[in-house]
């Protein structure tokens, strides 16, 4: 047996000794030496030595296993030299510069501790793209770091990453046997933290479960690998922005999440107790397209005294919730701007749900809040509704900014963005807030225009 891993050793090394240096090529015919090594052994040991073909395949399979990690342990190990010989002799044949400064909070207090990465850039000119540096820092006590980069190339810092805000630099191009000083990058350092405990219904500690946490511009855990609560159902959350409420949203299940919104930071001892009736379903593809991080920071909330406006529509006309029009019907309020592409991709469906909900009670009203208020902005608003075929009430908000449109809707407290609806029942309450539209993949869209159909379903059968 022992000669026959020999044998094989010996044609792997031969093989990525005298092949061409090309992956591709190697791989290939390492798999054809590794179908000709198990035929070999099996032909060998079931003519020479009676063995049962079974057996001598199991044996065959494992040597080749055995020699193909090794073959892999070697390609890499070869292919990181050659990278570190690549970058060794690229500085080495070009003239350096020294990149150094320092990292700050808004306060222009130096922060340490602070990873920092270069980035050079690369192209035809006016295309140029930018690739990150292969090292990688890290800022000292009083926030200085430092790198030492091939000259006559054009680069950017950027600071940040679990431990603060992200931050970036100015781009600056870099002269021979200079030191190029950056301006100051500002970050806001995640210094603040948040624990506590997760409960079932009837008290007991609920442990292994996942969570996430997010803030308006943040986010303390992981983006690649989400924490589990540990053995007693504790939970700790550290990186917290000490300025800015957190939301924590538990995964009891695959697509499904709780919400806990605006703790604040540096709270402890905190008790999240799971309620299966506050738990709300998340659109497919959560994880890699931001539908959790909208939900969770979806803050937007009418007041008790509810929503009240009064506005032009395009003829004129002068429209608010207490025109008769509106009593005992359910009215779906979309907050939009035909600047915004996830309204674009909405207004087919409010269409739709218009035509389909109509007869049993349903209305829907489109505030427009636009970036050009001017007569010539409003007329491109009045055409592209026409060419849309919008067949319900268009209403003229004003500008876009978030200050106007909260004075514009009184009662709409953080508004958060466009687009937003708002489920109203027919006594005129809001019993449901929905912020952007998902249409990231067909999935999700048709996951967002289910749900919507499903809240307008039940308000309309109470």
């Amino acid at each position: 047996m022992r000669h026959w891993i020999w044998i094989g050793l010996v044609l792997f090394v031969l093989i990525f000794l005298f092949l061409p240096p090309d992956l591709i090529t190697q791989i290939t015919y390492g798999v054809a030496a590794i179908l000709a090594y198990i035929l070999l052994g099996l032909l060998t040991r079931v003519i020479l030595r009676k063995k049962k073909p079974l057996q001598s395949l199991w044996i065959a399979i494992t040597c080749a296993c055995i020699v193909t990690i090794a073959v892999f342990v070697f390609v890499s190990a070869r292919k990181a030299q050659d990278r570190r010989e690549y970058q060794r002799s690229e500085k080495s044949q070009r003239p350096l510069s020294r990149l150094e400064g320092r990292v700050c909070d808004p306060n222009g207090i130096p922060v340490g501790w602070i990873k920092v990465r270069y980035f050079y850039y690369s192209g035809e000119k006016g295309k140029e793209w930018p690739f990150e540096g292969p090292e990688k820092n890290s800022t000292d006590a009083n926030g200085h770091y430092s790198f030492i980069v091939p000259a006559g190339r054009t680069y950017h810092i950027e600071a940040g990453g679990y431990s603060a805000t992200a931050g970036r630099s100015n781009k600056v191009t870099t002269k021979p046997d200079e030191v190029c000083r950056i301006e100051d990058i500002t970050v806001r350092p995640a210094r603040s933290s948040v624990s506590g405990i997760v409960l079932a219904q009837n008290g007991n500690p609920v442990s292994d479960i996942e969570f996430v946490a997010f803030s308006r511009s943040f986010q303390p855990t992981r983006h690649d690998r989400n924490p589990y609560t540990r053995i007693g159902g504790e939970f700790r959350i550290d990186n917290v922005l000490p300025d800015e409420r957190l939301a924590i949203c538990i995964l009891p299940s695959r697509n499904r999440a709780q919400i806990w919104k605006k703790i604040k930071p540096d709270s402890h001892n905190l008790k999240l107790i799971l309620d299966p009736e506050k738990e709300i379903e998340l659109p497919p593809g959560w994880r890699y397209t931001g539908g959790l991080w909208s939900m969770a920071l979806a803050n937007t909330s009418v007041a008790e005294q509810g929503l009240r406006f009064s506005l032009l529509d395009f003829e004129r006309n002068t429209v608010s919730l207490a025109d008769s029009r509106y009593k005992n019907k359910v009215v779906l309020i979309n907050i939009w701007g035909t600047w915004c592409g996830g309204c674009m991709e909405e207004i087919p469906h409010l269409i739709q749900m218009q035509n389909k909900y109509a007869a049993r009670g349903l209305e829907i009203i489109g505030i427009a809040f636009e970036r050009d208020n001017s007569p010539e902005g409003w007329e491109k608003v009045k055409n592209l509704a026409r060419e849309k075929g919008i067949n319900y009430t268009i209403l003229k908000g004003g500008l876009e900014k978030r200050l106007n449109v909260e004075t514009t809707l009184s009662g709409l407290q953080e508004f958060k963005g466009y687009p937003t609806t708002l489920f109203l029942d027919r006594d005129g309450k809001c019993k449901h807030i929905q912020v952007g539209f998902f249409s990231t993949t067909p999935q999700q869209q048709e996951w967002q225009i289910h749900q919507m159909e499903m809240r307008i379903e039940d308000l309309l059968n109470k």
